[in-house]
């Protein structure tokens, strides 16, 4: 599994690794924050002739959800991440392919992710050598997303726009309106990840908004489906 950072960067989980913060905005204090930030960073897209883009997300856990309600130092997540994009908002999707299986671990506003590309049929053999066995799809999240980024991609500022929270969704399946939708979030989710210090500019930016620091979308899409936080859970499995 190949990590998915700058190639400059060093290896390591903490701290070489991202610093990661969030965000819950509304519409118009999202569009100010973005307007601003677009006179530092410019738009980075997929594909530049498909630019709306939509990520389609699909959380693993233990059946007794160990990662949902995991307390230790280190925030586990396992998760497929598809891609989707069309050449105008409210037009019809086209899945991307590949797919990512992607193992992301995340502590005290630092984050480190591995992902291995892979197609619908090997997922089961890539999760069990990976993540370990006893993992079942859990949670589908829906978004559109738009980034920024800066020349060396040290600074991606992402917002995810739309946010819903579904059923598991199968993997592959083409993309349209999820049908299994159970609850959206009221809120614009804001990223901002950067290797090494902030610049002055986006200090100043970020000292304006309230840190979301304990948000995150498996944890809010499992609290949505009615899953108790804090019921008692084995740990999760072994990963490597």
């Amino acid at each position: 599994m190949r990590e998915y950072m700058p190639q400059t960067a060093t290896a390591g989980l903490f701290p070489a690794t991202e610093s990661e913060r969030k965000f819950l905005l509304d519409a118009e204090t999202a569009s100010d924050i973005w307007h601003r930030a677009g006179h530092h960073l410019q738009p980075q897209v997929r594909d530049a002739a498909r630019p709306v883009t939509y990520h389609r997300t699909t959380y693993f856990d233990t059946p007794d959800h160990a990662y949902f309600r995991g307390t230790g130092e280190v925030a586990t997540r396992v998760r497929v991440r598809e891609y989707a994009t069309a050449a105008q908002y409210g037009e019809a999707l086209e899945l991307m392919r590949p797919c990512f299986l992607e193992l992301k671990q995340s502590s005290h506003g630092l984050r480190r992710k591995s992902r291995v590309q892979i197609d619908g049929p090997e997922l089961w053999g890539q999760l069990s050598r990976f993540c370990g066995r006893g993992l079942a799809p859990c949670l589908t999240t829906w978004y559109r997303r738009a980034a920024l980024t800066d020349p060396s991609e040290w600074i991606r500022m992402t917002l995810d726009m739309d946010l819903r929270y579904c059923a598991p969704e199968e993997i592959g399946a083409p993309c349209r309106t999820p049908s299994t939708e159970f609850a959206r979030a009221s809120s614009l989710v804001l990223e901002v990840k950067t290797w090494g210090p902030l610049p002055a500019w986006l200090r100043a930016l970020v000292r304006e908004l309230e840190e979301a620091a304990d948000f995150s979308k498996f944890r809010a899409g499992m609290q949505a489906a009615g899953v108790e936080v804090s019921a008692p859970a084995a740990c999760g499995p072994s990963i490597a």
